[in-house]
């Protein structure tokens, strides 16, 4: 049996948060639950590709009507994405933060384990 040490246990715990921080749904991976990992990446993923796209639709005619001298209008076609990408961000936050926090849980518990099965 391997023997684990307070201080292995810690360098373990940084290393699931290091990894859910980076890249949510990673933490759970590397703690063994690979279906929940993984459907956290696809889910990440997409949110984070929406991002990208709702925020193109946002600048892209405020900067055209900049660089052609114009001053931009903010209308309802601006504030219905803006409004939409405000969303986005908020869920994508929120299952980011639920990543990290199951990630350390998850660690602990399976450490602990870990720990008292190794003594």
């Amino acid at each position: 049996m391997r023997k684990v040490n307070s201080e292995n246990k810690v360098e373990s715990i940084r290393t699931l948060i290091m990894l859910s921080v980076m890249f949510p749904g990673a933490g759970q991976v590397a703690n063994g639950d690979t279906v929940k990992g993984v459907i956290t990446i696809a889910i990440s993923a997409l949110l984070f590709v929406d991002i990208i796209v709702h925020s193109f639709i946002i600048t892209y005619p405020l900067f055209g009507m900049w660089l052609a001298g114009k001053t931009p209008i903010i209308d309802e076609k601006t504030l219905m994405p803006l409004r939409t990408l405000l969303v986005v961000i908020t869920i994508a936050l929120v299952i980011w933060v639920w990543a990290l926090v199951d990630t350390v849980i998850v660690g602990k518990k399976r450490l602990a384990e870990s720990f008292i099965e190794g003594n």
